[in-house]
This record gives C-alpha cells, structure tokens and sequence, in this order.
C-alpha cells in the first residue's frame, strides 16, 4: 500500500523529472544552433568590389604619396589587391558587360558606348 508520504514523493520525484528532461533538449537545441550560426559566420567572407572609370594604380594602396585615399588604402590593407587586371574592351560598356554578365566582349554584342 503506497501512503500520502510516498505518494508525494514520487509525484515530486515524477515533476522533477519531467522539467529536467524537458529543459535539456532546448538547452541543447540552442547550443547547437549557436554553434552552427557561428561556423556558418565564421565561413561567410564579405566582398566588396569597387569599379571606377579611368582610375589608374595612383593611390595609396598602390604606393603612391601623392594621392591619398585613407579609406580605399585601409580596405586594401585588410583585403587583396589585384596588381595586374586587364579589362575585356578598351571602350567601357563592353567592358563593363563582360564583367557584369561573365561572357567575352563579343559574345554580348556590346561594341560601343551605347
């Protein structure tokens, strides 16, 4: 025969258990979740690709004093830059088609500044 005493008891025993095992799994849940967002950051890397008409390598990320550019130069020293790029056409719209769309010059049938 279970008395009131024992009853009690494996009723609280009963309650803790079932708050014990229904907060673990979301403990868990979340950690892992966390932990993924953070691999998944870690893996993401930002681009950031600037395209100016005629700019030639005068700035100071290219070692010229004369020009200063303090926040192009700051990018530079964190990222890359490319010393040695050619452009697809010497006219821009082509140029500019080609890098946009990934394709040769005449294949876009882009030829002038129109």
């Amino acid at each position: 025969m279970i008395t009131p005493i024992l009853r009690q008891a494996y009723f609280r025993l009963l309650l803790a258990l079932i708050v014990i095992s229904s907060s673990v799994p979301v403990d868990a849940l979340q950690s892992s979740r966390r932990r993924e967002q953070a691999s998944r950051a870690a893996r993401k890397s930002n681009v950031l690709f600037i395209s100016v008409d005629d700019l030639r390598p005068t700035g100071g990320a290219y070692g010229n004093s004369f020009v200063h550019t303090p926040h192009i130069d700051a990018l530079a020293r964190r990222g890359v830059v490319f010393n040695r790029a050619y452009a697809q056409q010497a006219v821009c719209s082509p140029s500019r088609t080609s890098l946009l769309t990934g394709r040769r010059p005449d294949t876009t049938r882009v030829y002038d500044l129109t």
